[in-house]
């Protein structure tokens, strides 16, 4: 199971969340956070698989923080939890990688579904052999006869 957070400004929407996605076996919440500049700071340091973030938040938007960790190249993926369905934040949320666009009042169906698009690629991420360290290449020193 992997590690996931939320980033949500409102408690009873972090609540909601944690309940509609209870009993799944992909993520687990361990996290919780209500503003962007304290979410983008656990993602820095902790880079859990994974993110729950909201469009709007206190401090810095969700879209931001995609931006940031998409800048960064960290690798957290994030599921963007919003109240608008604006075309507009949809597309920049794409824009910056999130495998999904979620509308409050959150869909259980929603939500898995775009869990199990984010464990699909952690698991191909798992899957595929990283590249060896090159060592740099040897240069010969020059003999003195």
């Amino acid at each position: 199971m992997y590690h996931a957070i939320v980033i949500d400004d409102e408690k009873w929407v972090v609540k909601s969340l944690i309940a509609t996605i209870k009993n799944q076996e992909l993520f687990e919440i361990t996290e919780e956070f209500y503003d962007g500049l304290s979410g983008l700071e656990y993602i820095r340091t902790h880079q859990p698989a994974l993110a729950f973030v909201d469009v709007r938040l206190p401090g810095m938007s969700g879209l931001d923080i995609l931006q940031a960790a998409n800048a960064e190249s960290l690798r957290t993926l994030f599921i963007v939890i919003s109240s608008y369905a604006e075309f507009a934040y949809a597309q920049k949320a794409m824009l910056h990688n999130a495998v999904g666009y979620c509308l409050k009042p959150f869909s259980r169906s929603e939500l898995i579904d775009s869990m199990q698009k984010a464990y699909n690629i952690l698991q191909e991420q798992k899957s595929v052999p990283s590249a060896p360290e090159l060592s740099p290449p040897r240069i010969p020193m020059p003999v003195s006869i």
